[in-house]
């Protein structure tokens, strides 16, 4: 069986959305015959020149609706974001700032901001439709995924954090469920709704304490609401665990959320071999590399992290040596006093 689905296994898919941050993955289906009366909320049908079509989904961040521009005559995901009534302009400026940033970023791999601004009081951005469905259903409707696939895959998520990162824009949500699989089997990075610039101090309602991100995807200082150490290294260790998964069919942490959290933080991750005996073990290293608990330990740039896995493609990696003694700083902040206390603050929020 391939290792992309072709239109028809695409097609056949339902429209998914992950209303806890916002993703939304689309597909239509040829089986629909009949179409029901959307529910578009209090969203007006005509937004400035958008036509919206019906809402793809909602969450705590937003919603988001799948409308026409009727000036380019092209779909396109128009999201709002949910801002609280009492919100001052400064967080709104915030907001406009980083949805610019994000809209700067040119890859193939990601997907496009189009335009975004004020409607009538209601803010708003678009970004490109894309047709397909998200990674971890992708990875569903195969019989096998071989490491040279999901390198690639990798490979090219990797590129697209690379050209984010390079236009100071930090995702810090990044897991399967924002990960588009269109329709030529290209992996697509969306939902920059949580965004953080680098060399900035300030980032949209995340005060420092506040632990944003998914648990399962999110590396330790996120989860120990380090809001000023979260940068590039952050999004490819949640890379990182995206690679453990696709290589083993496993998460690398997992279990209750409490345990999980501490997990994350304080202990190593198993080693690959533990579900795949056979995996060579230069990519058992590659990825526990971007699963070091400590930032310096990891791959600094999506581009360093891309050319290890060519270099494993192309047969060039060297065979590991047998030193693999690390650094742990989170290990050293587990015997801190108060440990636990800090993370179940970041529950808490």
């Amino acid at each position: 069986m391939s290792n992309v689905p072709n239109n028809e296994d695409l097609t056949k898919t339902k429209v998914v959305q992950n209303a806890s941050n916002d993703t939304v993955a689309i597909s239509s289906s040829s089986n629909e015959t009949a179409v029901a009366q959307p529910d578009l909320g209090d969203m007006p049908k005509e937004f400035g020149r958008y036509r919206i079509l019906r809402k793809l989904g909602e969450g705590g961040m937003g919603a988001v609706f799948l409308a026409l521009d009727t000036k380019l005559d092209r779909r396109v995901a128009l999201k709002t974001p949910a801002f609280a009534r009492q919100e001052d302009e400064q967080i709104i400026k915030r907001f406009l700032r980083e949805a610019k940033a994000a809209a700067t970023i040119a890859h193939p791999n990601v997907c496009p901001i189009f335009d975004f601004g004020e409607f009538e009081g209601r803010h708003y951005l678009t970004m490109a439709f894309v047709e397909g469905c998200e990674l971890a259903e992708w990875v569903q409707l195969q019989d096998d995924i071989p490491p040279e696939t999901a390198l690639q895959i990798v490979k090219k998520i990797a590129m697209g954090l690379q050209a984010a990162h390079n236009a100071g824009v930090v995702h810090r949500d990044l897991k399967p469920g924002n990960v588009m699989m269109n329709s030529e089997g290209e992996p697509i990075i969306m939902d920059f709704g949580m965004v953080r610039l680098i060399d900035s101090d300030e980032t949209i309602l995340t005060p420092t304490g506040t632990m944003v991100g998914t648990p399962a995807y999110m590396a330790p200082e996120q989860i120990l609401a380090e809001r000023d150490t979260i940068g590039p290294t952050t999004d490819l260790y949640s890379l990182g665990v995206i690679m453990y998964e696709l290589l083993t069919g496993w998460p690398p942490f997992s279990g209750s959320l409490a345990t999980m959290l501490g997990t994350i933080v304080s202990d190593p991750p198993p080693q690959l071999q533990m579900h795949c005996p056979d995996l060579d073990e230069r990519l058992n290293r590659l990825c526990l590399k971007e699963l070091s608990k400590q930032q310096s330990d990891r791959y600094q740039t999506g581009q360093e992290f891309a050319d290890a896995i060519d270099a494993w493609l192309s047969g060039e990696m060297a065979e590991p040596a047998d030193e693999t003694k690390r650094t742990d700083q989170a290990e050293n902040a587990a015997a801190e006093p108060g440990f636990l206390r800090r993370i179940w603050k970041s529950i808490a929020g």
